[in-house]
């Protein structure tokens, strides 16, 4: 088993939310549930794959909270997809305007 090496604790979120995203000039919409949360990350179990990379608007049902993030992982999980998405405003600009760098934003 491999060792957890994040840098930020983790905590358990079942919360239901809908993820919002851009795609072929289209919003598109899907409901999730969170798995885990961070400070500066949420993951969360998704029924589609998302492309790493991909800016998404989170808004949890029942909270009211709303966040930018970034996904930065996704991997399939039996019947369904566990996405790992990168929380904060910059990272979701940086990745929305410089698709070419999404981690920085420069060209």
């Amino acid at each position: 088993m491999a060792a957890d090496v994040r840098s930020e604790k983790r905590r358990s979120s079942k919360r239901p939310c809908t993820l919002s995203w851009e795609e072929q000039g289209q919003t598109r919409y899907t409901r999730a549930e969170g798995s885990n949360v961070s400070p500066s990350g949420v993951g969360l179990k998704c029924p589609i794959e998302l492309r790493a990379g991909t800016s998404v608007y989170i808004e949890e049902h029942d909270a009211a909270k709303k966040s930018y993030g970034v996904v930065r992982h996704c991997t399939r999980r039996e019947t369904s997809y566990l996405v790992g998405v990168e929380l904060g405003i910059y990272r979701y600009l940086a990745a929305r305007y410089h698709p070419d760098n999404p981690k920085t934003g420069d060209f």
